[in-house]
Order: C-alpha cells, then sequence, then structure tokens
C-alpha cells in the first residue's frame, strides 16, 4: 500500500514501527520509539496474558478503512484502541 492510498494528510500518519518511513515518506512518529524494544514487548504481553494490564479495543477495522478508522479517532471521543487489520 502506498502512502497515497490512505488519502490522508501526511501529518496525520503516525508510525510506532517504521523508524525509515518517517524519513522516506514525511510522516509522523510521535512516541513509542523510546519503548520500542523486545523486552518492553514482552513484559507487556506478559503482563497481558496474566490478565495485569487490559488493553481496549475500540473498534477494529480493515487496513482499507484506514480514513474512516481516523475519523472515529477526530471524533475524540474514543475509549481503547483502533485496530488496523490487513
Amino acid at each position: 500500500m502506498a502512502i497515497e492510498d490512505l488519502r490522508l494528510p501526511r501529518e496525520k500518519v503516525d508510525t510506532i514501527a517504521d523508524f525509515d518511513a518517517v524519513k522516506r515518506f514525511g510522516v509522523q512518529s510521535k512516541g513509542g520509539s523510546d519503548a520500542a524494544t523486545a523486552a518492553v514487548v514482552a513484559e507487556l504481553a506478559d503482563l497481558v496474558a496474566r490478565g495485569e494490564l487490559e488493553v481496549p479495543i475500540a473498534g477494529v477495522f480493515a487496513l482499507d478503512d484506514v480514513g474512516e478508522a481516523y475519523r472515529q479517532l477526530e471524533l475524540g471521543h474514543t475509549r481503547g484502541k483502533l485496530v488496523l487489520r490487513p
């Protein structure tokens, strides 16, 4: 998928995984990079598995529906994470 396929302004796209995309496509990377280590992810996964950390899911969207996911975010009432799936 090309950045243009998202049909969103580049400043509305924020990656927490593809840091090279920030330079290549001019998108955002606000937060996440300091904690993006295997050790932190493993610790979080362990907490979730033990039921000590709950990650609320506000909605699940197909990647093709990313625009709708952003519209939901822009309403400012999202309680939980929005998940994009392939």
